[in-house]
C-alpha cells in the first residue's frame, strides 16, 4: 500500500486528512517514522508561509541500483491516495 511518513517536518493535520481519505476510499496504506532528511520538506518550510508538508511514497527494493523493483499494487494505491485527496479538496 501507500506509505504516509510521520516524523519531524511532516504535518499531522495533512498525515490525519490521508489517512481518513484512504480509510474511505479503501486504499491500502501503512504509516511509518521517519528521520529529517532525505526529502526537500525543511526547504519548503523555511521559504513558504505556513506550508503543509508530509511525505506520501511506496516500498522499493533497490534503490539507485540497476534493478528497482516495486509493488504494482503499492504504486497504484499511491497514486489512488494523492488523486483522490487531490479531488476531494481535502488538502
Amino acid at each position: 500500500g501507500a506509505l504516509i511518513a510521520y516524523g519531524p517536518e511532516k504535518d499531522a493535520g495533512l498525515n490525519r486528512v490521508l489517512k481518513d481519505v484512504a480509510a474511505g476510499e479503501g486504499i491500502n496504506y501503512k504509516p511509518y517514522a521517519t528521520r529529517a532528511g532525505g526529502t526537500n520538506t525543511k526547504s519548503f518550510q523555511d521559504f513558504a508561509e505556513n506550508p503543509k508538508t508530509t511525505l506520501l511514497s511506496y516500498g522499493l527494493l533497490g534503490m539507485h541500483s540497476s534493478r528497482e523493483i516495486v509493488k504494482e499494487s503499492d504504486l497504484r494505491d499511491c497514486s489512488k491516495l494523492l488523486t483522490e485527496t487531490l479531488r476531494m479538496k481535502r488538502v
